[in-house]
């Protein structure tokens, strides 16, 4: 019964967009940010999965172009583009430009694609680029809209706030989901590789409002970062700060996530130092008197068990090959990239999102106690990696170069931070199946002055 409220409460949130609207309110960001979290449930798929955040934003979109005709030409076309925008134009270009050359070598038969997989290559890297053909241009619009209606700076205010807000609601159905009460959520999102079924969560791992942990705590890693950059420009109290990170740091040691311990671990650690300056010479003598409450308040955590876990020896089992059989095909998939890109991709890629029709001929053997049937391959557990068999070496590092500069030139920490900790997580699974990594397009950075975290 608990699920259904939040279904329930979701749906509100959508239609608030329509009163925020009319009432020309900067209270519009929060639905759009907000619903991004609960995408464990597909609406419906038109080329692309609409769960909450995409109904939402097509919503939003829909009610942009209804009432602002007058502005409607110059949404269209005077586009506004900002520095950062152009990581994704160019993952966007370059992943264009690889399926062509992976088309290419095929049709020269120097990549040799299992015949049994389907759709074809091309039609599935197209596919699978689909979020990128529809999120940049509405983003590119909706924020036209916010820029020409309100400040940057409240802009950007608010969307931190919304992004706390955002992690609040699936940290409580992770709560919710631990305490065994029950919590109803409708499994078919196709982006997870999801049919049809329904969890009641009596004694299931809390996952949130979405279908794994990891991804539960992925997503709530960057409304945690969102609480730490609000904190640090005073748009909080201390007290509030307090409580919100600590039930996000509950709900990460309830989700037995081990992506989730090391990153939030590195977050805080980085955090940390930052707060008393290590490198310095009063920061180092601070830190050992706060160092050994640290140690003992994460051994203590390491000893706790949780759904018949314990909370230190998982953490160790990621760095064990052959802990269990999720940790084998991650470890041997990766090798099996590593091994495919030595091959094949040293100058040129196989084709964005193609790496499945080649994997299979390289997995170690120590994969042989997992089974994949004809036209099936195993998942990519490090998007990076993935990025450099597809593209190419060639392309991967030139994109990577050219994104590096970018985030150089751009002088607001707040989205150097968003970045960064995308990669870590994009070394552990398919970040770009979710709608939170784009969501910093509505962080509004235009210059130094009035960029809130300068």
């Amino acid at each position: 019964m608990l699920g259904v409220l939040f279904y329930l409460l979701y749906f509100l949130i959508i239609i608030s967009t329509v009163y925020f609207f009319l009432k020309k309110s900067i209270g519009v960001i929060y639905p759009l940010i907000i619903t991004s979290q609960f995408n464990v449930t597909s609406i419906v798929k038109i080329g692309i999965t609409v769960s909450f955040f995409e109904l939402n934003l097509f919503l939003l979109l829909a009610l942009i172009l209804l009432f602002q005709k007058q502005k409607l030409k110059t949404y269209l076309t005077s586009v506004r583009l900002f520095l950062p925008d152009f990581i994704w134009i160019a993952f966007l270009g370059v992943s264009l430009i690889s399926i062509f050359f992976g088309l290419t070598r095929v049709a020269l038969g120097n990549l040799s694609p299992e015949q049994y997989m389907s759709p074809s290559p091309f039609i599935r890297g197209i596919m699978s680029l689909n979020k990128l053909f529809v999120f940049l241009p509405v983003f590119i619009i909706v924020r036209n809209y916010l820029i020409d209606h309100f400040s940057i700076e409240k802009i950007n205010s608010n969307f931190l706030y919304a992004m706390i807000l955002g992690g609040i609601l699936p940290s409580l159905a992770v709560l919710i989901q631990f305490s065994g009460i029950g919590f109803i959520l409708i499994h078919n999102n196709p982006s997870f590789s999801e049919t049809f079924r329904i969890e009641d969560y009596l004694g299931a791992r809390p996952a949130g409002l979405t279908n794994e942990a990891s991804f539960f705590v992925y997503q709530l890693f960057f409304s945690n970062l969102a609480l730490f950059y609000a904190f640090r420009k005073r748009l909080l109290s201390l007290k509030l700060f307090l409580a919100i990170a600590v039930l996000f740091l509950v709900c990460v040691i309830l989700s037995i996530s081990r992506l989730g311990q090391l990153l939030f671990f590195i977050f805080y650690a980085i955090e940390f130092g930052r707060y008393i300056h290590i490198f310095s010479l009063k920061g180092a003598l601070k830190s050992l008197f706060i160092l050994p409450v640290v140690l003992a308040l994460i051994y203590l955590i390491s000893t706790l068990s949780i759904g018949g876990f314990n909370i230190g020896a998982r953490f160790i089992s990621t760095f064990e090959v052959e802990a269990d059989l999720s940790t084998i095909e991650r470890y041997g998939s990766s090798e099996a990239l590593f091994n495919l890109l030595k091959d094949k991709s040293l100058f040129l890629g196989v084709g964005m999102y193609n790496f499945q029709y080649y994997i299979k001929d390289y997995l170690p053997s120590y994969m042989n106690v997992l089974y994949y049937p004809r036209g099936a391959s195993p998942a990519s557990f490090n998007f990076v990696l993935q990025m450099a068999v597809e593209l190419g070496l060639i392309l991967f590092m030139a994109y990577f170069a050219a994104c590096g500069l970018i985030l150089k030139k751009t002088s607001c920490s707040f989205i150097r931070y968003w970045y960064f900790y995308l990669l870590l997580f994009s070394m552990s699974f398919q970040t770009l199946n979710f709608s939170i990594p784009f969501l910093i397009m509505f962080f509004v950075y235009e210059n130094e002055e009035n960029s809130l975290f300068n």
